[in-house]
């Protein structure tokens, strides 16, 4: 009985410890540039597929963050908050991913900080507003 309460309780503490293993591209520019190379492929496997897919998905999560910010600056505080950066019209997510990806790679010392600081500084240099 006590061997079945030690496996149980094994089995409780080894759930948590594997996902903590599993990378997501949110995690650091390290693991976006990890991840999102998929994105430069041809022929995908599965996992890359679904690496793609991710990183899709936190790309436009994060624009839509970004503008979501700035109307509720406008509207919940009465100001206009200028934008960190203005993307073409019909820019593909493809293309903004490969814009990250060459920041990161063009600054290895900056790939350990947040995926978003590091899409924040590429979108505005790659993508800057024009002066109002």
């Amino acid at each position: 009985m006590k061997h079945l309460r030690l496996i149980a309780l094994f089995s409780l503490l080894a759930v948590p410890l594997s996902a903590q293993t599993q990378e997501f591209p949110e995690d650091s520019g390290n693991s976006f540039l990890r991840i999102c190379s998929a994105v430069e492929k041809g022929n995908r496997t599965q996992t890359e597929i679904e690496n793609v897919m991710a990183c899709v998905a936190y790309v436009s999560g994060f624009g839509d963050g970004v503008l979501v910010e700035q109307s509720f600056a406008r509207v919940n505080m009465g100001r206009k908050v200028s934008a960190p950066f203005c993307l073409p019209s019909g820019i593909e997510k493809g293309q903004i991913i490969r814009v990250v990806l060459k920041h990161i790679r063009d600054n290895p010392a900056d790939a350990h900080h947040s995926t978003a600081s590091l899409i924040m500084s590429a979108l505005g240099k790659a993508y800057p507003c024009p002066s109002q």
